[in-house]
């Protein structure tokens, strides 16, 4: 199955796929971007901030998602897509293989992923938006969705 895993920056979704189990094989675009950029650090992945490479990286790493959702489809094992919120197209491409896909909400509350990035409200309402919008595809396309309440500070 292909776990694609929702919610906020900051909601806990890496830290939650670390958890399923060490041998995963997982699709994060941040460390992706953070890789191609030369940002190996796991604390500081660079979110929002305007540098032009991380950018020009995570576009790069886009345009990995459809050869690994093509892998991760010929697995016989549980695999994880990490995303904040899922684009149009993206939710398109994962309708090419919506027999085997899966959404995880990581359900955490806007102030703590505020805190937990240093965002103010004005950051993190595009997010909301985008999410709001997500989770309306999500069960308008009627893939399964399984919530997780993300109720203490850090995982």
């Amino acid at each position: 199955m292909i776990h694609v895993v929702v919610g906020l920056p900051g909601a806990g979704k890496t830290t939650y796929v670390k958890g399923q189990g060490k041998y995963n094989l997982t699709y994060d675009l941040d460390y992706l971007a953070a890789a191609l950029s030369l940002d190996h650090s796991d604390d500081n992945i660079i979110y929002d901030d305007c540098v032009d490479i991380y950018y020009k990286a995570r576009s790069v790493a886009n345009k990995l998602l459809e050869p690994t959702l093509r892998l991760f489809n010929e697995l016989n094992s549980d695999t994880y897509i990490i995303r904040c919120a899922p684009s149009k197209d993206e939710m398109d491409l994962f309708d090419k293989f919506k027999d085997n896909i899966d959404f995880i909400f990581i359900d955490t509350d806007r102030d703590v992923c505020m805190n937990r990035r240093g965002m103010s409200e004005f950051d993190v309402n595009p997010w909301i938006a985008r999410l709001f919008i997500t989770m309306k595809e999500i069960g308008s396309r009627g893939y399964n969705l399984k919530s997780i309440k993300n109720t203490i500070e850090k995982w």
